[in-house]
């Protein structure tokens, strides 16, 4: 039997924090998200390639955000509050949803488990109409195949995305 390795999630920021300094200067309006766009695809890149180049077996895909992968799993649902719902720019809406803007009070943030890691509390209410939007998972595969790595791909889970939910209208 031979041993199989895998990683659950690599970290995301890289090695010289640049996902932070690229994410600071786009909220800043220094540069644009295109610009955004880049940095996150160059650091999945060098991430991939270098888990293959360790020898890892299994190379996880979605495990990268540019803010929180609670809420990158409430956008795939299409479990958008209400307040953010008229908001059509698909970035602008998630960032607002992260960090707020002039009209909406960003998603509450919590602990993740017993740790010192936090994330977006999705907000759940009867007048959702999930609809899975899978463009990020299928992009960020297509990506990692194009570089010659097949990937697992990383899906937080429905119990875990339910029970870490909150509900906005007091039911459970």
């Amino acid at each position: 039997m031979t041993n199989k390795t895998l990683i659950t999630g690599f970290p995301r920021i890289g090695e010289n924090r640049e996902l932070k300094k690229a994410l600071e200067s786009y909220w800043s309006g220094k540069t644009t998200f295109k610009e955004l766009e880049n940095v996150g695809r160059e650091l999945r890149r060098k991430h991939w390639l270098e888990q293959k180049s360790r020898g890892i077996d299994f190379i996880s895909s979605n495990d990268f955000s540019y803010y929180d992968n609670m809420l990158d799993t409430a956008v795939m649902l299409n479990a958008i509050p209400v307040r953010f719902r008229n908001i059509e720019n698909d970035v602008e809406r998630y960032f607002a949803m992260a960090r707020g803007n002039a009209t909406a009070v960003a998603m509450e943030m919590t602990k993740w488990f017993n740790t010192n890691y936090h994330y977006i509390v999705p907000e759940l209410d009867d007048s959702m109409e999930f609809q899975l939007n899978p463009e990020k998972i299928i992009s960020e595969y297509q990506e990692a195949k194009d570089l010659g790595i097949k990937t697992k791909i990383n899906i937080i889970g429905p119990i875990t995305f339910i029970g870490l939910s909150k509900t906005t209208n007091g039911k459970d």
